[in-house]
């Protein structure tokens, strides 16, 4: 896989998306990418404060880490749409990623204008180890249909042994302790 300088003279990012990029892997707190594969199957959404088995949650770090079956996704994102994911993770037949956008400014229908993120990570301040994050998922079953991709919003637990999804209950959020 080739370095980020690269990618950036490949695909013509910009510098205003790889400085984004950046502020992003320095709020995971990796050096350039962030892969994790989840081995377990768990519903789509669970209690945070179960999650998955830790032990079955593989990380890589770095863009000469990204698996195979991502080469794909990585390839098409980054020359179609602008979009420089940060952080993968497999979840049974399921890839969702968390990623990067060009900051823009776009009108609706009433021609009031709309300032939209970059998809820098937002820290969790009663959660250290959450962050929430703009997101998409993609059935890896299905990779040739990109079109499917959908667009969600997710947030994510980040520590030494992986990254993965939470969905946090409203009635217990802020009441986390230090356990987790």
């Amino acid at each position: 896989m080739p370095s980020i300088e690269t990618l950036q003279s490949k695909y013509n990012l910009s510098s205003e998306l790889l400085s984004s990029w950046r502020k992003s892997v320095a709020a995971l707190g990796v050096k350039d990418f962030y892969t994790s594969e989840l081995h377990s199957d768990y519903p789509d959404r669970f209690i945070f404060l179960k999650g998955p088995d830790k032990d079955k949650i593989l990380t890589k770090t770095g863009l000469d880490s990204i698996p195979k079956v991502y080469q794909k996704i990585f390839d098409y994102l980054v020359s179609s749409e602008e979009i420089l994911p940060y952080a993968l993770i497999m979840q049974n037949h399921y890839l969702y990623w968390l990623y990067v956008q060009e900051p823009q400014i776009v009108s609706d229908s009433r021609g009031i204008p709309h300032q939209l993120g970059c998809g820098v990570p937002i820290k969790n301040d009663e959660c250290p180890h959450v962050i929430s994050a703009q997101t998409a998922v993609v059935d890896l079953d299905d990779l040739d249909n990109l079109k499917d991709i959908l667009h969600i919003n997710y947030d994510y637990h980040i520590d030494q042994t992986g990254l993965w999804r939470v969905s946090i209950p409203d009635e217990i959020t802020g009441s986390f302790n230090d356990d987790f």
